[in-house]
């Protein structure tokens, strides 16, 4: 079960990531903290009303020049959204908002991807340097790096 200390805290979770195999990881994730309220961002356009939860569509950016746009639509949507927490699972758009998060003091966790196996992610390596919450779900990376663990199963 994913163990989050800022309970007393926290109000609203903000959940970034891509379509596909990081949202569905992060749909999981989600289950565990459905007592919040919470949005989502992505980063492609893609209907995901099916969650039924509010969310927001940011630019694709792949460490480009386009960084600096979705960075500015990430300041944007924490602004109006105020999260008390942000969750990622990977995909490069949570460089910004874990930047931001730093910036703007807001706590924040993210989970590298379960298919990240023998090394992480491009995002994960920058992130791991803006976060002290930084999780893996396999025990080679646990032990490489010498990272907390957080069972993908729960």
């Amino acid at each position: 079960m994913l163990k989050i200390s800022y309970q007393i805290l926290m109000k609203k979770i903000c959940y970034v990531t891509s379509c596909g195999g990081h949202l569905t990881e992060v749909l999981e994730y989600s289950k565990q903290l459905k007592k919040y309220d919470y949005f989502f961002v992505i980063n492609q356009k893609k209907d995901i009303s099916y969650v039924k939860k509010k969310f927001y569509i940011v630019s694709h950016s792949t460490f480009d020049l386009k960084f600096f746009l979705v960075l500015y639509q990430a300041y944007k949507i924490l602004k109006i959204e105020k999260p008390d927490l942000i969750i990622s699972t990977g995909a490069s758009l949570a460089v910004q908002f874990f930047l931001l998060a730093k910036i703007l003091k807001i706590k924040n966790i993210f989970i590298e991807s379960l298919t990240r196996v023998n090394e992480l992610s491009r995002t994960g390596k920058i992130i791991k340097l803006l976060t002290k919450n930084f999780f893996v779900q396999t025990i080679t990376l646990k032990k490489k790096y010498n990272l907390k663990i957080i069972d993908p199963f729960i």
